[in-house]
């Protein structure tokens, strides 16, 4: 069949060719510009079967139903929802090469058994493409950086023998794409990017809703109903919307809000969140009645069975509808990164947006200015400190330090579980070695981010998960490590970020005065194991938490500035796009 006024996206083409040229590419691009077209088309143009790394369950429906609706039926997933059998089933027909490519989560690259599967794979056809789609949550800097992440990089080299790599985002700050470009050994020329990354269709509001939610948000469903009749099912094109919260649960949570909304404005407001709602503590339905629940929820937003729609940021990231006129944030998100990929769900289908903008809302609830939301933003703030500081710190900025903070321990809580995991397990050049967080009194989480970090040092070389529940069960192969492998891979892991580190400068130099400090207090008992860790982590304590306090300052300022008639929508918006163009200079910068 032949198409007529068939039109690629600003971006697209630079990307589509690159890969198709044989080259690993990343390829950064608005949300809403198209980046599935880029790793679909190349995929399908090539004699060979691919793979697609999805973060979240929700975008391999979603991007399996798109394609399926146009006419692309040879692609799967493979999910936690599928039973044993069809598992193996998908599987053993991708390997047969029925399927173009399919998608597959993170944490499938940390079982043993798929591995060995993949790499048969690999030696029976030859791979066309390993795409990483949202491959911003790669890194440690990115505003959603997944654990299951940690290893993938080396896991797809390792098991894949030939393959080019595409890696796919809209919101990768410098950061992140030096992250990116460093794990999968990427040249500055294969990074692709449009010169202007300007979302004509969407306009930015910010109001300021005086520590009040309900009452702001109810205002603005109102106006937007009397002026453009959201609420009504039979307004052709149906005009959806998408409240984004930032938890599932308390006042601010999708799932109050979605029933406090239903009541209110007489209609059925769905929720979506990636964790179970919970009255008085306890889940209001089963694991399999929730991810029917989720599913459902899904097909009747995408299908404009539902106007409406309270989501987290597990139905941010790449769900594709053409119809969503307007977004709501309530309450800040923690980086200008969030705000625009989580808006950027608005405005999607051109055609409907050549007259009119997309409504992007954000609830602002300020804080009073004090001497402890100064000592917040500064470097050398503790952990422990910005705890207490919450105290005194009201609005958004205490809700989303709260939840960064609740589940991040200090460098000490961190350095004593590492140690727990390398004293019970650790030996030089041992493989396939067994470690049961649970035996050591480890959630699965933090046992994992040890392994890492060991990794980081050049204690292990590799991992896999065998029970992810729990304190989780790991097979880990160690290095054959030490003390001077061990300074070497410090050095290595610190110099990717700060090419002028120097390690013999640690006692000499005023700008390293904590690592020094951390040294001269080092008890005489600790190793040369232990202070390399305590380094380890005091460095990425300073880049890491430092790096996520600032994206939120940046966008907490922003909001502020509008909010107080000091930025217009534009103004706004051009600060808020900023973010995301590169250059050279950039670089150099």
């Amino acid at each position: 069949k032949k198409f007529k006024d068939i039109h690629f996206r600003e971006g697209q083409i630079p990307i589509i060719a690159n890969a198709l040229s044989k080259n690993d590419t990343i390829g950064l691009l608005p949300t809403g510009s198209g980046k599935s077209i880029c790793y679909q088309l190349a995929a399908i143009l090539q004699p060979a079967v691919s793979f697609v790394v999805c973060p979240i369950k929700s975008l391999m429906y979603d991007q399996k139903t798109d394609l399926d609706k146009a006419y692309f039926t040879r692609t799967n997933h493979v999910t936690s929802n599928d039973d044993g059998e069809d598992k193996e089933k998908i599987q053993r027909e991708f390997g047969k090469g029925k399927y173009f490519f399919i998608f597959i989560s993170p944490e499938r690259f940390q079982s043993k058994t798929f591995r060995q599967y993949i790499h048969n794979v690999s030696h029976q056809f030859k791979f066309g493409y390993a795409v990483i789609d949202e491959v911003h949550c790669l890194s440690e800097w990115g505003h959603d950086f997944r654990t299951s992440y940690l290893n993938l990089s080396t896991a797809i080299n390792k098991y894949c023998s030939s393959f080019n790599f595409i890696g796919l985002t809209a919101t990768a700050s410098l950061n992140v794409l030096k992250d990116i470009k460093i794990e999968f050994d990427i040249e500055e020329k294969d990074v692709k990017t449009p010169m202007n990354f300007t979302r004509k269709e969407l306009e930015f509001i910010v109001v300021d809703d005086k520590n009040d939610k309900r009452s702001a948000i109810d205002k603005i469903i109102y106006s937007l109903n009397k002026d453009e009749n959201v609420l009504n099912s039979d307004n052709l094109p149906l005009k959806c919307g998408i409240v984004f919260t930032p938890t599932v649960n308390n006042k601010n949570g999708c799932y109050p809000l979605a029933n406090y909304l239903s009541e209110k404005f007489s209609t059925k407001v769905e929720y979506f969140s990636g964790s179970i709602p919970k009255i008085d503590k306890k889940e209001i339905m089963s694991f399999h009645e929730f991810e029917t629940h989720k599913t459902n929820v899904q097909t009747s937003f995408k299908e404009d069975n539902t106007n409406l729609l309270t989501a987290t940021k597990a139905f941010g990231m790449g769900v594709n509808k053409g119809n969503v006129f307007y977004t709501i944030h309530y309450g800040i998100p923690m980086s200008m990164e969030s705000l625009y990929q989580e808006a950027g769900r608005a405005g999607r289908d051109k055609t409907l947006f050549q007259n009119t903008q997309a409504k992007c809302y954000i609830l602002l609830s300020k804080t009073n200015e004090n001497n402890d939301l100064k000592k917040l933003w500064e470097q050398k703030t503790k952990l422990s400190t910005i705890k207490d500081l919450l105290k005194n710190i009201n609005g958004d900025i205490n809700t989303n330090m709260f939840l960064f903070t609740k589940d991040l321990g200090t460098i000490e809580d961190e350095f004593e579980i590492i140690k727990k995991l390398y004293d019970s397990y650790a030996s030089p050049g041992a493989k396939d070695v067994q470690i049961n967080g649970a035996k050591i009194n480890l959630k699965k989480s933090q046992a994992e981010k040890a392994i890492y970090r060991l990794k980081q040092i050049g204690v292990v070389s590799d991992w896999t998960i065998s029970n992810f529940f729990g304190g989780g069960k790991f097979e880990v192969d160690f290095m054959d490590f030490s003390d001077t492998s061990i300074k070497e891979s410090l050095i290595q892991t610190i110099s990717k970020y700060d090419t002028e580190f120097v390690f013999e400068d640690l006692l000499t130099e005023n700008k390293y005065s904590l690592y020094k400090k951390i040294l001269e207090k080092a008890p005489s008992s600790y190793s040369w194991l232990d202070k390399c860790i305590l380094i380890l982590l005091q460095w990425s304590y300073d880049k890491f938490v430092y790096n996520r306090r600032q994206s939120l300052k940046n966008i907490y300022e922003a909001c502020c500035k509008f909010s107080d008639s000091n930025l217009n929508s534009l103004t706004f918006k051009a600060t808020l796009e900023n973010y995301f163009k590169f250059s050279e200079v950039s670089f150099i910068l």
